[in-house]
């Protein structure tokens, strides 16, 4: 068996949240990986086949779970072209980012 390193990724999952905008599991999970992905770059440059497999879902249930963040005001979407080809990129909206950075720092941040 061969060692791999696998990278960590840790994010706080706030109930509040989850019922104000009544996310499902797979929803909590795909906007918080997008959401983490798109922290550098400020787009989540991964592929939905690339997200599915991240999450062990299929490709289907992710593109019917960022349609419906989207739906939900909780994602944007970018058509780009990245070396000759058409891509979407993500990004979670500000609306997102505001109530996430606010439960973070609750008496520094205001919505």
């Amino acid at each position: 068996m061969t060692e791999r390193t696998l990278k960590k990724i840790y994010y706080k999952i706030w109930w509040e949240v989850i019922r104000e905008f009544n996310l499902s599991p797979i929803e909590v999970l795909t906007i918080c990986l997008i959401d983490g992905l798109s922290r550098q770059k400020g787009w989540c440059y991964a592929s939905k086949i690339a997200l599915a497999k991240t999450l062990n879902v299929s490709p289907q249930t992710i593109y019917s779970t960022i349609n419906e963040l989207i739906t939900k005001g909780l994602l944007v979407k970018s058509d780009k072209k990245l070396e000759g080809y058409k891509t979407s990129l993500f990004a979670p909206t500000e609306k997102w980012r505001n109530l996430v950075n606010y439960l973070s720092n609750p008496l520094t941040d205001t919505l």
